[in-house]
């Protein structure tokens, strides 16, 4: 178009017109990609680990491919283009997109092709952008809706982990406490052998005792009270 511009030696007229019809899809298409741009934003906003925007809409590991092969002429020939618009059969751009994209169309090619033919090619063009764009943008709501499902799924992590936080902090007290009640315990079972000896070496300077009668012990019942750190009192 700049060069049919350059040609006429000014833009007025039909070049004009095509150069400003050109600058106006560009605008529309940098719009495009202006708001689909901010969608993902919005939509990794809340995520942690953040993908880079130049992999999802810039060239960043991309690189434009070498043509090669020839453009199946009998195979497009065969697309029924209203049949497909009607039914919206994407499948038959599946078939015929790399074909399409990747054929090595030449100067000499366009000989052998006539303008319906042309025309087609181009309206076959026309869908396959179209479904390609349409697969963008769904590409983005479904990156929403991960998004919002990720968004809910950390916020049920975080609050699992602050309920684990607390079962460990209850955990060690319940743990501080039976370690209190053994050490209780210990001392009691102490206690309790201390008396027990007590015991015994007063029964012994009873036999020991001449004249004094010594307790059947079959029959004699010895009470004593033991106090507890904690005031626990054992009979």
């Amino acid at each position: 178009l700049l060069a049919c511009a350059h040609s006429c030696g000014s833009r007025s007229g039909p070049c004009e017109s095509l150069f400003i019809q050109y600058r106006g899809f560009n605008l529309v298409q940098a719009s495009r990609m202006e708001i689909l741009r901010s969608n993902v934003m919005n939509s990794i906003e809340n995520v942690e680990d953040k993908p880079a925007l130049g992999g999802l809409f810039g060239s960043e590991g991309f690189f434009f491919q070498q043509r090669r092969g020839h453009l199946d002429l009998r195979s497009i020939a065969a697309i029924n283009l209203e049949k497909l618009v009607r039914e919206v059969d994407v499948d038959v751009l599946q078939i015929h997109i790399e074909n399409i994209t990747f054929c090595n169309l030449r100067e000499e090619d366009l000989r052998y092709l006539t303008d319906p033919q042309i025309v087609k090619l181009f309206r076959i063009s026309q869908l396959m952008l179209e479904y390609l764009l349409y697969s963008q943008d769904k590409l983005v709501d479904n990156l929403n809706h991960l998004s919002h499902k990720y968004s809910e799924k950390k916020r049920g992590l975080s609050k699992k982990r602050r309920e684990l936080v607390e079962l460990e902090e209850s955990t060690k007290l319940l743990r501080n406490q039976v370690k209190a009640k053994k050490q209780n315990i210990a001392t009691l079972e102490d206690l309790l052998k201390e008396a027990n000896r007590t015991r015994e070496k007063e029964l012994r300077k009873l036999r020991m005792q001449k004249g004094a009668e010594i307790p059947d012990e079959k029959h004699s019942v010895v009470k004593f009270f033991i106090a507890g750190p904690e005031g626990l009192c054992v009979e």
